[in-house]
């Protein structure tokens, strides 16, 4: 893990990208589980980094309901020219500051599902903590603007 010094930041836009309930729950949501998704990518002339969890919500083999919230953070100028390299279209963010932006996407994916599901039966389901250090492994490495699933 590499030494970062503080990168300042706010939020540019919050996008639900996907919301769908495609089962009905009718009592209790016993045995449910969640496949959780990252995906990463840069916009090199806003300079924003995007960050998209995915959470897809399962009961046996039964798709309950998917959400995806895509967090848009726009970088300081001072602090975007300390991590992108131009010759290379590479933008580099130091593995603790990836983890603190992933982990407030998956904060807000957790909001979106609830408020979306508020008085419906599958409110039932949160959004559990997530380990995000299973995502990020080290510094995170963008190329191009693409945004990139994580490994």
């Amino acid at each position: 893990m590499s030494e970062a010094k503080p990168i300042r930041f706010g939020y540019a836009q919050i996008n639900t990208d996907e919301f769908a309930i495609l089962s009905e729950v009718s009592g209790p949501v016993e045995g449910a589980t969640v496949n959780v998704n990252m995906a990463f990518g840069f916009n090199k002339t806003d300079q924003v980094l995007a960050i998209q969890v995915k959470c897809v919500f399962l009961q046996q083999s039964k798709t309950l309901a998917v959400v995806a919230v895509s967090c848009l953070f726009r970088i300081f100028p001072e602090d975007w020219a300390a991590l992108y390299e131009e010759a290379t279209n590479k933008l580099t963010i130091p593995q603790i500051t990836a983890l603190h932006f992933a982990s407030l996407t998956v904060s807000t994916a957790r909001g979106v599902f609830h408020a979306k599901t508020e008085k419906h039966p599958i409110n039932a389901l949160i959004l559990p903590p997530i380990n995000i250090n299973d995502f990020i492994k080290g510094d995170l490495v963008l190329s191009g603007a693409e945004m990139t699933p994580a490994k």
